[in-house]
């Protein structure tokens, strides 16, 4: 799971449906929890002998519940074959100014958001200061304006303008804006060579060693890559060495921010990076499997219910853990999703459509595993009708409010409507739109819906039956501050059983309303996705 903005993943269910189904079985969501989150898997990371055995569990429950294997060669895996690289601190990253030149130190000064090839700068290459790096039309807003990027290196800013109007750059929000992922692409569609991105918090170590980890971990890509651009953070204090001999030379640059007056302009810097990497080539599964629908015909269309089953591995040590176990993000939710198979088994004979539950590798690898079965998928996508994501479940407490991430895009929003006015449950809707278009693109739901595929993340609301709302929130952000990619996100966070029931029981509802319906979820008109399922659906793809 990817980070976003606090009230998008308040995570944290007992009602029954119509009374007609037992509760979840606690005691096996708990065992399947303790086992994947557990020191002895060693944080899962991709492509390690800990993700196989997670995997081997899979099939193992799979097998013994006696669901349909439904990946290759009638076996519960779809096999992906990946590529990881990991940088070495001989990489030389060279400075140039006038007549001197600083060479930076990997890990220290600065840290890769890509490696391979495609980072190479031989010889030294121009940089111009772009700002923020964004261009954002609707806020008649344009860094790159009167700015030729082609050929340079562009270094921007962290963040983005600084707002408290919800109408500009969503005030306090953070927009899709300021992501880091979106200011690389736009350098790319200028031409740049590469990017190199100042944090806004010079003095703040703290700040620095959270990005020390983030990118510390081996990269991992599908072997044929699409074409990319050197793109790094630099640490803070090096930006007055780039903006010598112009009028940003030695100035504060977050004074700079608040003060709204960042302007692009050349530089008189020049920068060579020629990277060493650690390299592998391996394999990882998903791991796929189903329940056939009984009416003739319905049962050639397929509900996708996907869980992540990835995580960090072994990273940077944090107060001597070194292990990134990642027990809600997302051991929980893998949990969650065998247990709810194994329901919908209990009562398959009333299923009219067929199901498939994927645990999914790699997403964590910028969701590798969910675009590999997009390109590869074991049924067809236009037959797929819908996809339901778990990531991030219910823990703080049961709640009377639910938050369809997605829904503005299509009609499955109807069939949580449905299963929300039979449990008492209010829908919270996330309110501006950059806001929602980042909820929406930050797990594997994203892949499925550019696939064609109506897709959604179902979370728990901000209104909670024991614990009051500021509460609520203060203990999530305190999640996604200190425990969220850490070592900390381990078996020693207080889950509450009862909530994490409680969503199981509300996903059990809404797969069951999915596959029990004559109708399926269906595209908004002038919804990004639309046409993506057109064209499956023309081609039969």
């Amino acid at each position: 799971m990817k980070s976003i903005s606090i009230i998008v993943f308040l995570s944290v269910s007992n009602c029954l449906f119509g009374q007609a189904y037992s509760s979840f079985d606690t005691t096996a969501i708990k065992k399947h929890f303790e086992f994947l989150a557990s020191d002895a898997l060693k944080g899962r990371a991709t492509g390690s002998k800990e993700t196989k055995i997670a995997a081997q569990y899979f099939i193992d429950f799979f097998r013994e519940n006696n669901f349909v294997p439904f990946g290759e060669n009638s076996t519960f895996r779809q096999r992906i074959f990946l590529h990881g690289s990991k940088p070495l601190s001989s990489s030389e990253f060279t400075l140039f100014q006038s007549d001197d030149t600083t060479a930076l130190n990997f890990g220290k000064d600065y840290v890769l958001f890509k490696t391979g090839e495609q980072t190479y700068l031989p010889t030294p290459t121009e940089t111009i200061f772009v700002g923020y790096g964004i261009n954002a039309p609707e806020y008649d807003y344009n860094d790159y304006q009167n700015i030729d990027a082609e050929g340079k290196i562009v270094v921007v800013l962290d963040g983005e303008p600084d707002s408290d109007e919800l109408e500009y750059f969503d005030g306090k929000f953070n927009s899709v804006y300021s992501l880091p992922e979106s200011k690389i692409r736009l350098a790319m569609a200028q031409g740049a060579e590469g990017i190199l991105i100042i944090p806004l918090k010079p003095k703040s170590d703290e700040e620095w060693g959270k990005k020390q980890r983030e990118f510390s971990f081996e990269d991992v890509s599908l072997p044929a890559r699409p074409g990319g651009i050197f793109a790094a953070y630099l640490r803070a204090h090096f930006a007055n060495l780039l903006f010598e001999g112009t009028n940003l030379e030695n100035i504060d640059l977050l004074d700079l921010h608040k003060k709204s007056s960042v302007n692009s302009l050349p530089l008189n810097s020049k920068i060579s990076f020629l990277g060493k990497f650690k390299q592998r080539d391996f394999y990882d599964d998903n791991i796929i499997a189903g329940i056939s629908g009984k009416e003739e015909s319905l049962s050639d269309s397929y509900l996708l219910v996907t869980a992540h089953y990835d995580h960090l591995g072994i990273g940077p040590a944090v107060n001597g853990d070194s292990i990134y176990n990642g027990a809600l993000d997302n051991s929980l939710g893998c949990a969650v999703l065998l247990e709810l198979a194994k329901q919908l088994k209990a009562v398959e004979g009333e299923l009219k459509r067929s199901v498939i539950f994927i645990l999914l590798t790699g997403e964590e690898k910028e969701l590798l595993g969910s675009r590999y079965y997009c390109s590869r998928p074991v049924v067809p996508l236009f037959k797929s009708v819908a996809n339901i994501n778990i990531d991030g479940i219910a823990v703080i407490d049961e709640f009377n409010s639910i938050v369809p991430v997605g829904e503005e895009y299509s009609t499955i929003g109807s069939f949580v409507e449905k299963v929300a006015e039979k449990n008492n449950l209010e829908i919270e809707s996330i309110e501006n739109t950059n806001y929602t278009i980042e909820a929406f693109a930050r797990s594997d739901q994203i892949a499925f819906a550019q696939a064609g595929i109506p897709s959604l993340l179902l979370i728990d609301g901000t209104d909670y039956k024991n614990v009051d709302r500021a509460t609520g929130m203060k203990t999530n952000l305190r999640y996604f501050s200190e425990n969220y990619h850490t070592p900390s996100d381990d078996l020693n966070l207080e889950v509450n059983f009862n909530a994490v029931n409680q969503h199981a029981e509300i996903l059990f509802q809404l797969c069951f309303e999915l596959l029990t319906s004559e109708n399926e979820p269906e595209w908004f008109e002038g919804s990004p996705f639309i046409n993506e399922r057109l064209r499956t659906i023309a081609e039969k793809r």
